[in-house]
């Protein structure tokens, strides 16, 4: 079976192959992916191919699940999981290697994800919440 490999661009525009293995059709459009990317940073999330007739989606970015602060003064206790691109949003470099850590509200302490992004950037806790909220990768009610 031969498959279909199209990487869409904001613009509307779209890189595409036909007749290609399913291996090699996927490995053709998250390469493309990534190459625009590396020369387009947060024009496109991700490529396609089609398979049967449905076209299938792959994100070039991993997304990971974190447990952040719901809010600033969390009280101890209210905390949200959150799906987010695995990526800094301001340079398009992959976030850090997550791992546990603590939120202190001034007065209870939250047990939380934490990274520290390799870039340098620093990603604060109500920027995730508004990406979260608006990444569609996470159901409506973040906010």
């Amino acid at each position: 079976m031969k498959y279909h490999a199209s990487h869409h661009l904001a613009d509307g525009t779209a890189l595409q192959s036909t007749g290609l293995t399913l291996a090699a059709a996927i490995n053709t459009a998250l390469e493309r992916g990534r190459e625009w990317h590396r020369a387009h940073p947060g024009d496109c999330t991700g490529v396609s191919y089609r398979e049967d007739g449905k076209t299938v989606h792959l994100d070039l970015y991993p997304v990971k699940t974190v447990v952040i602060p719901a809010c600033e003064e969390h009280q101890g206790y209210m905390s949200v999981s959150v799906r987010l691109y695995w990526i800094c949003p301001r340079c398009k470099e992959p976030r850090g290697p997550v791992c546990k850590g603590r939120s202190y509200d001034g007065f209870r302490i939250l047990a939380v994800d934490r990274w520290t992004n390799p870039c340098g950037h620093v990603d604060k806790y109500h920027n995730l919440l508004f990406e979260a909220a608006n990444n569609g990768l996470n159901r409506k009610g973040i906010s």
